[in-house]
């Protein structure tokens, strides 16, 4: 075994997962689709044979049906040494894995069904996006030739060393799972071991975070500080663009040449939204994360909402279910750091966060409104803020003897004494973010 160079782990306790580039050679290249495709190809063989039983009804039989091993093996070895030789031409572990994963998803479907759920039959692998995975038996190899920049190459069976780029070490990888997306990059997810949970600094804080189409996050906390990010509507500003490419494509004949070329080329317009969206989002949910020991969102019914066809658009665009999968395992990772959500139908935005009166329904355009009871002047969004952190079991602020004190983040910017903090964005949430980002801290509110 060559310096550095070392067999992946196969520790059970090992989670956890790292994206990695690789960048295969044209003759790689190749040999990766024929794998792609004899995956696929198993794949189907048995979500098909699945079906059949399942329909037949041998699914609840025991002695009628075939069960998970004899059904793998009867794909993976049956087939190579008869009906498909080819099948021999690329790893077995990456055939066996496709049958689990078919096992797995249709245990699935199964399952919702017994529940009463409405579940459909598990879809056919097409074109499109590909992927494989090899566990830590399999001949899996991990090598670094520049440590500092973690880069190397990653052996594959029946394809060889494929040069990588990764963002941490790797060497400790135990599985890997080989994907082709539709755009035609090639990357790799590695599982890596358990890292310590980083233990928050500071005493314990609480933060509200609402979400919206105008500002994507406004976020308070139990300090005092509120923060709003403007939505930046990346798939808006791409919209002609993707328009412009699209009619493009559609006036290319099929199967040719140019329209493949005119495909990727719409392909790579999309992509372009799509990672600007997740760069904005891992950036606003690794800077919440890292400076708040509580985190309470509203529960979120997106689909309901983009019922809305004037708004479905843009809400898929804010793409907020992304944003809570984002804190949902990044609170995890952190020591005595929680994720809470809400019921959805709390009125957050109807109720006075200062005397607690329900005021009726609001139209969007409202952004500021007074209370009827006490004659607060409330700023919509920075009131949900705060009444999303009393249902979550916090208080925005308390005095010495602990009790709840008056709510200072639910006044709007134009009716309080306010210190202005502009944080350096680049340690906040990044350098491309300056022109979303608003910060400021609320001091005193003026007598009313």
């Amino acid at each position: 075994m060559q310096g550095g160079e070392k067999k992946m782990d196969t520790d059970e306790s090992v989670m956890g997962y790292k994206g990695i580039s690789l960048y295969p050679t044209p003759h790689q290249k190749r040999l990766l689709t024929r794998t792609f495709g004899c995956v696929r190809f198993v794949y189907n063989q048995y979500t098909t044979y699945k079906d059949w039983e399942y329909r037949k009804g041998y699914s609840k039989s025991k002695d009628t049906k075939m069960t998970h091993s004899e059904l793998r093996s009867l794909l993976t070895v049956h087939n190579k040494k008869h009906q498909y030789p080819w099948l021999k031409e690329v790893s077995s572990v990456a055939l066996q894995s496709a049958c689990d994963d078919a096992k797995n998803n249709y245990a699935v479907m199964v399952a919702n069904r017994s529940d009463g759920k409405k579940a459909s039959l598990p879809r056919r692998r097409k074109y499109g996006n590909q992927s494989f995975r090899l566990s830590g038996h399999s001949n899996v190899r991990i090598r670094q030739t520049d440590k500092k920049r973690h880069r190397g190459h990653i052996h594959i069976p029946y394809v060889g060393w494929v040069r990588y780029h990764a963002g941490k070490d790797i060497t400790q990888a135990s599985s890997v799972t080989v994907i082709m997306d539709k755009y035609g990059r090639y990357t790799a997810s590695v599982n890596l071991p358990v890292e310590e949970k980083h233990t928050l600094p500071g005493a314990a804080k609480a933060c509200g975070i609402d979400v919206g189409l105008i500002d994507l996050i406004v976020m308070g906390n139990t300090n005092g500080d509120r923060v709003s990010l403007t939505a930046p509507q990346f798939y808006r500003k791409q919209e002609r663009k993707i328009a412009k490419k699209s009619r493009a494509a559609s006036r290319k004949v099929k199967g040719s040449h140019n329209r493949h070329k005119a495909n990727k080329s719409l392909a790579k317009a999309h992509r372009k939204a799509k990672n600007q969206r997740a760069d904005l989002l891992h950036k606003c949910s690794t800077f919440i994360a890292d400076n708040n020991h509580a985190v309470v969102m509203e529960t979120l019914d997106v689909a309901g909402m983009a019922k809305n066809t004037r708004l479905s658009k843009s809400i898929y665009d804010a793409s907020w279910s992304t944003l809570v999968e984002m804190l949902q395992y990044k609170t995890t990772q952190r020591e005595g750091s929680t994720f809470t959500q809400i019921n959805q139908y709390i009125p957050t935005t109807q109720v006075c966060s200062v005397c607690g009166y329900r005021g009726g329904k609001k139209d969007l355009s409202i952004r500021t409104w007074e209370c009827e009871h006490c004659h607060t002047t409330l700023d919509r969004d920075a009131n949900a803020v705060i009444n999303i952190i009393d249902a979550g079991g916090h208080s925005e602020s308390l005095n010495a003897g602990g009790a709840s004190v008056r709510r200072l983040l639910s006044q709007p910017l134009d009716a309080v004494k306010s210190e202005y903090f502009l944080k350096d964005t680049t340690q906040v949430i990044g350098d491309n973010l300056s022109p979303l980002l608003r910060w400021y801290r609320v001091e005193k509110p003026l007598p009313i």
